[in-house]
């Protein structure tokens, strides 16, 4: 189950910023770094929209929407 693989994860220090985000999403960008994720899931495509598929200017992380996400995830 999908559930399984969630940790949480106490957010430390800032640590890299994503260029252009917004300052109240950073915590959240930052936490998805720290535990080294592969994807980040958000509904927020006012906010995320621009960096969504691209991992090359997100440190590699995958930010997609919840369909998205799924989509890829039954497809593989």
């Amino acid at each position: 189950m999908l559930l399984d693989n969630i940790r949480i994860i106490k957010h430390l220090e800032k640590k890299s910023s994503l260029p252009g985000l917004a300052e109240k999403d950073q915590p959240i960008f930052q936490a998805a770094l720290e535990c080294s994720a592969t994807h980040l899931v958000t509904g927020d495509k006012r906010d995320f929209g621009k960096f969504m598929n691209k991992p090359g200017e997100t440190f590699g992380i995958i930010i997609q929407t919840p369909t998205d996400f799924l989509k890829e995830l039954l497809l593989d």
